[in-house]
């Protein structure tokens, strides 16, 4: 099922509020994590290929500062269409997309819902926004998955350190996603609380946040299917 435009007055995209109780199709091959920036910060785009049991960046991305969303957008769905192609027969593999709907990028849900209804030959798409939050557990609010920011980048660097997340020598941007990983830290505040936030001042943290949406993803999907979610 191809994900629709928001129905106004819900807040939620109709294809993710369907599927909620589906699953996934065990042989789907991609997640495509976004992470929309505002103002002075880049917006981030992460392919996530499953090849066997690993999982494998053949792909980051991020547009120059100011870039429309409109056309950020256009190339986010372009790059679904491209990584599963419709069929000569019309046969439409899966492919799963999650956005960071935290702020501003509520705003751009509106705008890829769009860009995909309109799109004729495109695979089904599993569309996730998420929200980031402080809490504990994931949880669904309206069309939205609240997840809290440890559960993202502990995905992330569980994925990459375990040697399960590979990110070839090859590949544009990676060593920018190599320092941003260098310059993040966790940081415990006064109340206890843990903190995820680069070490520098002013430091860039898209690509890795962008990273750790579609790792995560995989690790929500997996384990949903084991347990039969």
């Amino acid at each position: 099922m191809v994900a629709e435009p928001m129905l106004k007055g819900t807040g939620q995209p109709p294809s993710f509020r369907r599927r909620k109780n589906s699953t996934i199709a065990q042989g789907m091959r991609y997640w495509v994590g976004v992470d929309f920036g505002q103002a002075n910060d880049f917006t981030a785009v992460t392919v996530m290929e499953r090849v066997e049991q690993d999982l494998h960046i053949p792909y980051l991305s991020r547009p120059p500062l100011r870039t429309s969303y409109e056309r950020i957008a256009r190339g986010v769905v372009d790059r679904l269409c491209k990584l599963e192609p419709v069929g000569a027969f019309g046969e439409r593999r899966e492919i799963g997309l999650c956005v960071d709907a935290t702020g501003v990028g509520r705003a751009v849900v509106d705008i890829l819902s769009e860009q995909i209804s309109l799109r004729k030959e495109i695979p089904r798409v599993n569309f996730w926004p998420v929200v980031v939050t402080g809490g504990n557990r994931v949880t669904r609010q309206g069309g939205y998955l609240a997840v809290p920011k440890r559960n993202l980048i502990t995905a992330g660097v569980v994925a990459l350190q375990s040697g399960r997340l590979k990110v070839g020598a090859t590949v544009e941007n990676r060593d920018v996603l190599m320092q941003e990983l260098r310059d993040y830290r966790l940081k415990i505040n006064a109340r206890g609380h843990d903190q995820y936030e680069p070490r520098r001042e002013g430091a860039h943290d898209d690509l890795l946040f962008a990273m750790c949406l579609a790792a995560w993803a995989w690790s929500f999907q997996e384990t949903a299917q084991r347990i039969g979610a």
